[in-house]
């Protein structure tokens, strides 16, 4: 019974050892990432960003192109009053109508993505609702030589002759996030070339306009097309805040709260060790009291 007793502790031991055992891990993540308080988790950026931090929010600024990405966190379950909510404390003004408004099924879950245009500033905002609360992502830029904005589309699943499924096109993503926008443009671009930014591969098309240039980025990962629209001169500086973005939206993730699952199980676990203990030790008493009514019987005879 002492053997049974020792192996049942062991076993409802082992989930904690296993969590102490991933505590003191040491070796470092291949991405570093931000865990805010509130959950979620967004790559830390490159050296061209200046960072800062607080408990329920991330900010990254870039003095060179004037750009800002923010993340934070708004308790509501209304998706447009966190956007809002988010951008009247950047641009301390209330906001208008988005000029463009639409939502997204990602991996990670539906996001709503929305531009706003306020003075010089454009502000393209990406919403997700989670549990009791919702993760604004936002990218402005407070300079008035060009105009960035971001819009994620899914290109639709097509297939071959044969039934077997195409690669979804760059240039189909971006001809459908200009038309989302209302950038469709008539002619043919200028200009259409592939480049390596970190090691991802864009898909820059630039079109013809009498003034402003304007030019289309394309990332592609599965089915979705990450794009940034610029018009206005595209420096190398922008094209890295446009990947940025992308691989900030990529790896954002939410860390699920299961510590209340974990106390739980953890209390059930301890509730059946008991009851165990009780139930051998009852089984203990009984056996005592027939050995003895045995030995009462054999003695009698």
């Amino acid at each position: 019974m002492l053997k049974r007793l020792l192996l049942l502790g062991l076993l409802l031991a082992l989930p904690v050892l296993v969590l102490a055992q991933d505590e003191t891990e040491t070796d470092e993540p291949v991405i570093a990432y931000f865990q805010a308080d509130t959950g979620f988790n967004v790559p830390v950026l490159g050296d061209n960003w200046e960072r800062e931090t607080a408990s329920d929010s991330i900010l990254y600024v870039d003095a060179t192109t004037q750009g800002n990405m923010f993340v934070n966190t708004v308790r509501t379950l209304d998706d447009s009053e966190a956007i809002a909510t988010t951008i009247e404390a950047i641009v301390s003004e209330p906001v208008g109508e988005p000029v463009f408004d639409e939502r997204i099924g990602l991996l990670n879950g539906t996001w709503t993505q929305r531009h706003y245009v306020v003075g010089d500033t454009s502000i393209s905002a990406f919403a997700l609702v989670r549990s009791d609360r919702t993760f604004v992502v936002t990218f402005w830029e407070n300079s008035s030589d060009y105009d960035m904005r971001f819009v994620i589309v899914r290109v639709p699943t097509q297939t071959d002759d044969n039934g077997d499924t195409i690669s979804p096109e760059i240039q189909t993503g971006i001809d459908l996030a200009l038309e989302a926008t209302g950038n469709e443009f008539s002619t043919e671009p200028d200009a259409v070339e592939f480049l390596d930014i970190d090691g991802d591969a864009w898909l820059r098309v630039t079109y013809p306009t009498d003034a402003t240039p304007f030019n289309a980025l394309g990332y592609q990962f599965r089915d979705f097309t990450y794009t940034a629209l610029v018009r206005g001169e595209l420096t190398d500086p922008m094209l890295q805040n446009a990947d940025d973005l992308e691989r900030l939206i990529l790896g954002f993730f939410i860390t699920p709260d299961n510590i209340n699952f974990l106390y739980l199980g953890l209390g059930a676990s301890a509730a059946i060790f008991l009851a165990l203990i009780v139930s051998m030790w009852l089984r203990y008493r009984n056996a005592q009291e027939e050995l003895k009514l045995v030995e009462q019987i054999a003695a009698d005879n």
